[in-house]
């Protein structure tokens, strides 16, 4: 079972409605919203403001709790522009608005750009922290100067 920075064991995310509330193992984070999917479908997602104007999106197969699928966008998923995180080299040096597709699909223009990826419960607190930190750099940037979201042991594999 994977652990976190603090060596805590993380079986998965768990969103917790009435506190809007997302958590991974110890860590916790203030929820914009959380959806839950009808039982059925069994999925569910939350928008968590990570700081002004940008927002991350972390879904959840609740087969699979412990590896959510997120999306980085400037605020609503799919009303928004899509964000990259740049880097240059070996360092991640920031975030880049992906300006809409002329073809008028936000997927479109985001496909190979945004960061959109499986990642760890484990890793979550770490990219939160990681995208916290990043300033705006202007964009749109490159798909070879974009990070795809990998860590190794809880830090950025670039």
């Amino acid at each position: 079972m994977p652990v976190d920075s603090d060596g805590e064991r993380v079986s998965g995310v768990v969103f917790d409605v009435p506190r809007r509330r997302v958590t991974a193992g110890r860590w916790s984070v203030r929820a914009a919203w959380i959806r839950r999917s009808r039982p059925a479908e069994n999925i569910d997602s939350a928008l968590v403001a990570v700081r002004s104007g940008v927002h991350l999106l972390i879904t959840v197969d609740n087969d699979r709790a412990e590896t959510p699928w997120v999306e980085l966008w400037a605020n609503e998923p799919d009303a928004s522009d899509g964000l990259a995180v740049v880097r240059q080299g070996d360092d991640l040096v920031g975030i880049a608005h992906i300006p809409m597709c002329g073809c008028g699909d936000r997927g479109c223009g985001n496909a190979g750009l945004q960061l959109a990826t499986d990642v760890r419960a484990s890793d979550l607190p770490n990219l939160v922290d990681l995208l916290r930190a990043l300033p705006n750099v202007p964009g749109p940037p490159s798909r070879d100067a974009t990070w795809r979201g990998d860590f190794n042991e809880g830090e950025p594999a670039i």
